[in-house]
């Protein structure tokens, strides 16, 4: 933990950790800490914790396919195919 709240007040962050030594961050990094540890955490797919993994490499393809072709009946029919498959 020292390690973390040494790198972070020199960063300008704050660590993830929720026993973070408060009294060595500056007033943004207090509010910020409070923030954190008071708030709800959002799913992200791109985090891995709103689907399983084969889903989000589903995804993925699909989101790749539609960028260099551009078909959106593709990636909808891609992206429907994915979700069915989690059921």
């Amino acid at each position: 933990m020292e390690g973390q709240d040494a790198f972070n007040t020199l960063k300008g962050s704050i660590p993830a950790r929720k026993d973070a030594d408060v009294s060595k961050y500056d007033e943004y990094g207090k509010e910020t800490i409070e923030d954190f540890n008071e708030a709800k955490l959002a799913p992200s797919l791109a985090h891995g914790s709103a689907a399983a993994e084969g889903f989000l490499t589903k995804v993925n393809q699909a989101v790749n396919i539609f960028v260099t072709q551009q078909n959106t009946e593709q990636f909808i029919d891609s992206l429907e195919q994915a979700a069915s498959e989690l059921k």
